[in-house]
């Protein structure tokens, strides 16, 4: 019987300026997830905004990336396209993962507030596991 992770796809958003802290993470995403580099696309909106829609509808989950020089508080020129792919994806019950300025953001695309707070800030890495109701 096939493993249903080795036919999963994963669409990695990403919004790095950097080349090389896009690969790191891109690295991260497929060491971390136990997937196979084909079994994830990446695309940029940082370099090139805007998501084609079949990629969106192609991945089985999305994951929303961090960012080094951007804050969700904010808006870029990529910001109104991606709060409305946020926005499809919700309505089409795709799983979506955000880390570090993606969960931000997509708290800012689904009506939240964002704010930027120095005095409650919280910086680090904790383990997150997946449990029977995740699934």
């Amino acid at each position: 019987m096939k493993n249903a992770t080795s036919t999963l796809k994963i669409l990695l958003i990403q919004v790095r300026a950097d080349n090389l802290a896009s690969k790191h993470e891109r690295d991260c995403v497929i060491e971390m997830t136990g997937l196979q580099p084909d079994q994830v696309d990446f695309v940029n909106v940082a370099m090139s905004p805007g998501i084609d829609a079949e990629r969106l509808e192609r991945a089985d989950a999305v994951i929303i990336g961090g960012s080094g020089s951007h804050s969700v508080v904010n808006d870029d020129p990529f910001t109104e396209l991606l709060i409305d792919d946020v926005r499809r994806i919700r309505d089409r019950r795709q799983p979506l993962f955000g880390t570090c300025w993606g969960h931000q953001f997509i708290a800012r695309a689904l009506g939240g507030e964002v704010v930027t707070d120095l005095e409650r800030a919280e910086v680090g890495v904790v383990t997150v596991t997946s449990t029977p109701a995740s699934v």
